[in-house]
């Protein structure tokens, strides 16, 4: 039987594979795992479900996952937020400065070390 834990992750990413990894993986642990692949489904889901943990690529077309985070911040919304990008950190720091970005993982990355950290920002 799987254990349930109680904590609703959302994963934005255009990249359809991984939306299935995330799902597959996040799922079997016991966590409720929603994916959805654009900015406009990521606003939308935020307001109608709203997850315990944001995980968004940054490099999205439209809005882009900066932009989505500004608009949750906007509401005041108190979830908590990944950015995964192939960027290095370096290069958006200056964007998530005040966005209360809880971490940023870049891509290609290995789940395990992403559940460690999940676990660790939904304690």
């Amino acid at each position: 039987m799987r254990k349930v834990i109680n904590k609703r992750i959302l994963f934005v990413d255009d990249e359809e594979g991984a939306l299935s990894a995330y799902k597959t993986f996040f799922g079997s642990l016991g966590y409720e795992v929603w994916t959805v692949s654009d900015c406009n489904e990521a606003l939308s889901t935020v307001e109608k479900i709203p997850p315990d943990l944001l995980v968004i690529e940054y490099r999205l077309s439209g809005l882009g996952g900066i932009g989505v985070v500004k608009r949750i911040r906007e509401k005041k919304r108190p979830i908590k937020v990944i950015l995964t990008t192939t960027s290095g950190r370096e290069d958006i720091e200056d964007e998530i400065r005040g966005l209360d970005v809880a971490q940023v993982f870049e891509k290609p990355l290995s789940l395990r070390e992403f559940q460690k950290e999940i676990e660790h920002i939904l304690e």
